[in-house]
């Protein structure tokens, strides 16, 4: 774990004033009784994870690298590909956020470079998620009849 409290502060701020209620933030969230994420937003009314956060102070091929392997660990304990999994390089002088979302794709994990949707967006970007993954699962039932 790579942050000081003040980034994290500075992020939910940042955050609620994009429309993330105030009861939406779980800091040192525990995933397992192996991992744990430095910051997780929940859907207040049914407490279901929609984003994991980590944070780290400086961004360098090491920090990027040990970061990739920390957030492989937790995209793996979560088990929910709906939950969006994101990266946070923070200045604690300027309060400048670099965020990065965590990708997988054919077992290759990678950061992109991206920012953070309001409230609604983010919500809704899970629920769609798990809108295909249904369909998917339903198509497979059918295909074995």
């Amino acid at each position: 774990m790579d942050r000081s409290f003040s980034s994290v502060t500075n992020f939910i701020n940042y955050l609620k004033s994009h429309g993330y209620p105030e009861d939406s933030f779980v800091t040192e969230f525990l995933i397992n009784n192996k991992y744990s994420a430095d910051l997780a937003i929940i859907e207040p009314k049914t407490k279901e994870i929609i984003a994991l956060i980590e944070f780290k102070k400086r961004r360098n091929i090491k920090t990027e690298e040990l970061a990739i392997k920390q957030l492989t660990n937790i995209y793996r304990a979560v088990n929910d590909r709906t939950v969006q999994i994101y990266l946070v390089y923070s200045d604690d002088e300027t309060q400048l956020f670099d965020v990065y979302v965590f990708q997988e794709k054919n077992g290759s994990f990678y950061l992109s470079p991206t920012g953070i949707s309001n409230y609604l967006i983010t919500k809704n970007t899970k629920l769609s998620k798990e809108l295909i993954n249904n369909k998917k699962n339903q198509k497979k039932t059918n295909n074995i009849y």
